[in-house]
């Protein structure tokens, strides 16, 4: 395998939409809405495949359909994906974490566990199916690229102050006792920040705008409802925000290693594969 993403995914990742704005405690959780696939990791390599074969003169793997696990050895993820599409995710995350294979497995060695990062792999490779399996009906919206961009270490959250967006509507001003009082307390319709102080959800939706790309009125309405439940976003953003804190409790020890920006860096839907080169 190639380099561990040592940090995280998605975000967000994936879609996660801003301000998650006020709901009722008892109100069911909702489906997301299906979405167009997007292709994944082992869609990441087709400029590399040639009339359905991927070029790669002397290799002895490419080309072949029979699953990873039976030509190669130690194989505990993706084992049975076809050689050839095993090969591609290999290709597909050099570029999206910018590693070698090296970086992974030792020289001539490929089946070793000594290397640490092919270990770290495995686990964000486990993650990013989990992702796609629990939150988005079994498809692939979170790649390596997604949060690593081409960079060994994901970019953590750079300071958002002066990207965040004005609300189109006026904003509640809290006085300091309602601003210390659980958000549900304060707010009609909470769902995501229930227990939270009502000055933490307030400051996490500005510091969304900015991390997604996006005002409000992308989850409130354009009337300044906020609310209302009419619009998919909000439901998303719900969905999100419980992905995130789940991830982060799971596979990070609490820590906050899945943000908004780490996946959407700006943008309300996240990059999934490298752009084309010019």
């Amino acid at each position: 395998m190639t380099r561990a993403p040592a940090l995280a995914l998605l975000a967000a990742s994936a879609f996660a939409a801003v301000l998650v704005a006020c709901g009722p405690k008892v109100e069911p959780a909702r489906t997301i809405p299906a979405r167009v696939p997007i292709p994944g990791p082992f869609d990441a390599a087709a400029p590399l495949v040639a009339s359905g074969n991927i070029v790669a003169e002397g290799n002895s793997s490419f080309g072949k359909t029979t699953p990873a696990s039976a030509e190669m050895k130690n194989v505990t993820v993706m084992a049975d994906v076809p050689v050839e599409r095993f090969m591609a995710a290999m290709l597909a995350m050099k570029g999206a974490i910018g590693a070698e294979c090296k970086e992974c497995h030792p020289v001539e060695r490929y089946e070793s566990d000594e290397v640490r990062a092919k270990l770290k792999t495995r686990q964000m490779i486990k993650l990013s199916v989990e992702i796609g399996e629990l939150y988005f009906e079994k498809k692939s919206r979170v790649t390596c690229f997604t949060c690593h961009r081409g960079k060994w270490t994901p970019e953590q959250d750079p300071p958002l102050a002066d990207r965040i967006r004005a609300a189109k509507h006026p904003v509640p001003v809290l006085s300091p006792v309602q601003s210390a009082k659980p958000a549900e307390q304060v707010f009609r319709r909470v769902q995501s920040f229930q227990g939270k102080t009502a000055a933490s959800m307030m400051t996490a939706m500005a510091s969304w705008t900015a991390a997604v790309g996006v005002d409000c009125t992308y989850c409130h309405t354009e009337e300044g409802t906020w609310e209302a439940e009419n619009v998919v976003q909000k439901d998303v953003t719900r969905a999100m925000v419980a992905m995130t804190d789940r991830i982060n409790a799971t596979w990070f020890a609490g820590e906050p290693i899945v943000t908004c920006w780490g996946c959407h860096r700006g943008m309300p839907i996240p990059e999934r594969t490298a752009p084309d080169a010019p």
